[in-house]
């Protein structure tokens, strides 16, 4: 097994391979952006068994063929850049290795790069922080935290921290962000009350929601609790779309918000959408989702043994998806918390009667400045368009009586380009709705 951007693939060998130039099989899957080109066998057992960095794969191998023969022409890079990122399997030796023996040379060197990358990337693993023991985290001691670079973190200003864990994010504080503001426990701390308080009925302050489709207005109307349970039960799911009432980066776009009963436990359900190994079970889009950043692992922590002296698991991933009928894949850079549900969430009770006992927060938001500011139009990066989830939230509670299902109230609010602003709200809701079925049919 090797991952390429969090896209794991049983053997390459198995899937692509070239030999001679000739392609051994037709029944090998076909690119439809680009041309078939397929693996040499001598590439694919190099590969075989990794587990690795994209970025530091493609920053290696760049180094080695730029320095040891610069190919004469951009198909070259731009071919290797595709097959690092992910984005297609394609040989990036195959401009180089056809009938032409100019060019076997730089093949040749293709295939050594890639054989020391091998070597380079072999045993990476996501960066962790280094925080101040929670002992010491008090307002005396002043620990720094430290950087994956090794360099301590200043605190962003009161209102740089303030405005990131607001619902909806001032567009002045979004166009000042340096990418780093949610390495601080207290950033994260707070996005969780505030990815809880945008889901519950109190969010109607700052949202004006209204029922996304006929089903879902019929029930409310009904003002009937046992009807609506009933349908919950029966696998319904209620859907909302809702606007901001103030302005801010992205209030020009709809929320989404869906009610619904998952056929697993509460912690499953928090797990599961913390595993990167497992996105592609359930989002049929992704090519692969990868952490970038680990501040903490563990969505039981509690607070007095964690890290970062706060409770849960806390990370940043690197989702690459494929949306139908799109030329470009979209992007997600998110910082993603869960942790378990406390008294003082004061989430009250939910449809199906489960309290915060049990049950579970999971928020997620896009991270933007610094490293992971826009996407750079260069190369295999002109292939992608940066998308974000502005704010994304999953409260799961116990359905009391039932051990083996979760009642999840989820919200999402996301930026995507490359969907037009008035296809915003029927893409959200049609992705929000298929989510939920995702979810079920892996339990089918």
């Amino acid at each position: 097994m090797w991952s390429l951007a969090g896209r794991n693939v049983n053997g390459i060998a198995g899937l692509i391979k070239r030999k001679h130039g000739r392609s051994t099989s037709s029944a090998y899957p076909r690119s439809t952006f680009l041309p078939h080109l397929e693996l040499n066998d001598e590439v694919c057992d190099c590969f075989e068994d990794d587990i690795s960095s994209p970025d530091a794969m493609y920053a290696t191998l760049e180094s080695v063929v730029q320095k040891d023969s610069p190919p004469s022409s951009n198909s070259m890079k731009s071919s290797v850049q595709k097959m690092i990122r992910g984005c297609y399997f394609v040989c990036p030796g195959e401009a180089y290795s056809g009938s032409s023996n100019t060019n076997d040379g730089q093949g040749q060197v293709l295939l050594a790069s890639l054989r020391t990358v091998k070597e380079r990337v072999q045993n990476a693993t996501p960066k962790k922080i280094n925080f101040p023991s929670p002992a010491t985290t008090t307002k005396e001691a002043n620990s720094p935290i430290i950087d994956e670079e090794g360099e301590a973190l200043t605190e962003p200003s009161t209102a740089i921290l303030s405005g990131i864990v607001k619902p909806l994010i001032p567009t002045n504080i979004w166009n000042s962000l340096t990418g780093r503001e949610f390495f601080f426990p207290s950033v994260l701390s707070a996005l969780a009350k505030t990815g809880i308080q945008t889901v519950l009925p109190s969010s109607s302050e700052f949202i004006e929601w209204k029922p996304a489709d006929t089903k879902t207005k019929k029930l409310l109307a009904l003002n009937d609790d046992k009807a609506v349970r009933s349908a919950l039960a029966d696998k319904d799911v209620l859907v909302w779309i809702g606007k901001f009432k103030n302005e801010g980066h992205g209030s020009h776009l709809p929320l989404v918000k869906t009610t619904s009963i998952l056929p697993l436990a509460p912690r499953d359900m928090a797990s599961l959408l913390m595993d990167s190994e497992k996105v592609k079970s359930y989002n049929k889009m992704s090519l692969g989702r990868a952490d970038e950043v680990v501040f903490q692992e563990g969505i039981d922590n509690d607070a007095d043994e964690s890290p970062m002296g706060i409770g849960g698991e806390a990370k940043i991933v690197r989702n690459l998806t494929k949306p139908p009928l799109s030329k470009k894949l979209m992007e997600f850079v998110t910082v993603m918390y869960a942790r378990r549900l406390k008294a003082d969430d004061n989430v009250g009770i939910g449809i199906m009667g489960g309290n915060y006992e049990d049950g579970y927060a999971v928020v997620s938001r896009a991270v933007s400045g610094g490293q992971w500011g826009s996407v750079n139009q260069d190369g295999e990066e002109s292939e992608r368009t940066r998308s974000e989830i502005l704010l994304g939230m999953n409260l799961i509670r116990t359905v009391p009586g039932e051990a083996g299902k979760c009642e999840v109230t989820a919200v999402t609010h996301c930026n995507s380009p490359s969907v037009p602003k008035m296809l915003a709200g029927s893409v959200g809701v049609k992705g929000a709705v298929d989510f939920v079925r995702d979810i079920r049919a892996m339990f089918n």
